[in-house]
């Protein structure tokens, strides 16, 4: 490019998918979203980038044997949320749920092996392309489907960006059921507080248990009779931890102090039928007639370790996806500061996260343009708005190169904007 002033006169339709990926992606990782809001946004994303009338996520329902219209773009009113399409092999949202892969029909109308429904045919759509929305660890989770009213021959990138969508969906679906799975388990833990459902027990300064409650007995399998007056160590603590729980009565006995006392801690216990389970532990002392309790409250925690673990899962698979897209990205607070950006952007600058922290990103800017860029990006910002931008960037290399650069905000439950997502797009080649 000649001129550094020459910006790109056209949006491709290459770079505009992959602007909507990116979109997306900002939306999904931001959360923010409820499950409806964000198939809504997934069937927008899919009908703009892939330049149909019409597009839809389908949920499937294995109890009822079909695939409802959970969220959509361009259909009459009463469709969503009502209307269901077959899942067999005959119909193309099905035979992509049962084989997994991306189903294009050129034209439905003449298409042999295919059946077209009657919700299609009344809305006018002609072709179609369907991929299949799979959740991390789990079944295929739905369908995402492109409904053009004219013919129309889907090539494969249009398969693969529309796989890409339906990967940041199926990720994100997965995200707010860990999520919801965390809160109802919250709720359940202050349902059970409540109600005095913890494990309770309590020893005497012997280190036998003078008090067994039923959620005890139901945890570790050891009915109260026998509980009582057994030796606590003997029952719930694995062997090898023995020496070391007599070792911390002995010190909390003579001080008063031990690492147990006054706080939160997690352990290993064990069941009657020597099964191990991680377990939330709290106990506290008390002196009655001269003489020294424990009393432990303690709970099984192995639901939320393992709702903790998917939900790390979830968040490395999003910062996967955003460490491989072919755009440098990158998230901002509200007044500009930068705190976080992909892999790409680290590669292509050769800046360092110390280098790029807060304002560092100026850096990568070419002087002359600078100040503009700032402009704009300040003027978009403060009315809430997307901003997008061509500027040149420069590279480890010291040459500069031209991106189409986009920033969309990410709100929080109360619509104020938190961050905002962008990305920078290579243009350098593509003609003025």
């Amino acid at each position: 490019m000649e001129h550094h002033h020459a910006a790109p006169a056209a949006e491709y339709g290459a770079a505009r998918r992959q602007a909507l990926v990116t979109s997306f992606s900002a939306r999904a990782l931001g959360g923010g979203l409820d499950l409806d809001a964000l198939l809504a946004e997934a069937a927008a994303h899919a009908a703009a980038a892939l330049r149909v009338e019409r597009a839809q996520v389908l949920q499937h329902r294995p109890d009822a044997g079909d695939l409802l219209v959970r969220a959509g773009v361009g259909w009459e009113p009463g469709v969503v949320g009502r209307a269901t399409l077959p899942a067999g092999m005959a119909s193309p949202p099905g035979r992509a749920l049962l084989t997994g892969s991306a189903v294009a029909v050129e034209d439905g109308r003449a298409a042999e092996g295919f059946e077209w429904s009657g919700l299609l045919r009344e809305h006018g759509v002609v072709a179609s392309l369907d991929v299949p929305v799979r959740v991390p660890g789990g079944a295929v989770w739905g369908v995402l489907e492109a409904d053009a009213e004219a013919p129309r021959r889907f090539r494969r990138e249009h398969a693969h960006f529309l796989l890409s969508l339906a990967n940041l969906l199926g990720a994100a679906i997965r995200r707010l059921e860990v999520e919801a799975a965390l809160r109802d388990s919250e709720a359940l833990k202050g349902a059970i507080l409540r109600a005095a459902l913890d494990c309770v027990v309590t020893i005497d300064q012997d280190g036998r248990v003078v008090e067994w409650n039923p959620a005890a007995e139901r945890t570790f399998g050891h009915a109260r009779a026998a509980a009582l007056g057994a030796d606590m160590a003997e029952l719930i603590i694995p062997p090898e931890a023995h020496e070391a729980h007599r070792r911390g009565l002995a010190r909390c006995l003579a001080t008063g102090e031990g690492p147990m006392l006054g706080r939160r801690v997690e352990v290993e216990a064990l069941r009657a039928d020597g099964s191990r389970f991680p377990a939330e532990l709290a106990v506290t002392p008390t002196s009655v007639g001269g003489r020294t309790f424990f009393t432990a409250h303690l709970r099984d925690i192995t639901e939320r370790r393992a709702a903790e673990a998917a939900l790390a899962e979830s968040e490395a698979r999003f910062r996967a996806i955003a460490d491989n897209i072919p755009q440098l990205a990158w998230m901002a607070k509200p007044d500009g500061r930068r705190v976080w950006y992909n892999r790409r952007w680290y590669d292509f600058t050769g800046l360092t996260p110390e280098e790029a922290r807060d304002w560092g990103w100026r850096q990568a800017h070419h002087p002359e343009f600078l100040a503009r860029a700032l402009a704009r990006m300040g003027r978009a910002w403060e009315a809430g708005e997307p901003w997008e931008d061509t500027f040149p960037l420069r590279g480890r290399d010291g040459d500069y190169r031209w991106f189409l650069t986009r920033a969309v905000p990410v709100r929080d439950a109360q619509g104020r904007v938190a961050l905002w997502f962008g990305t920078n797009t290579d243009v350098t080649e593509q003609p003025a």
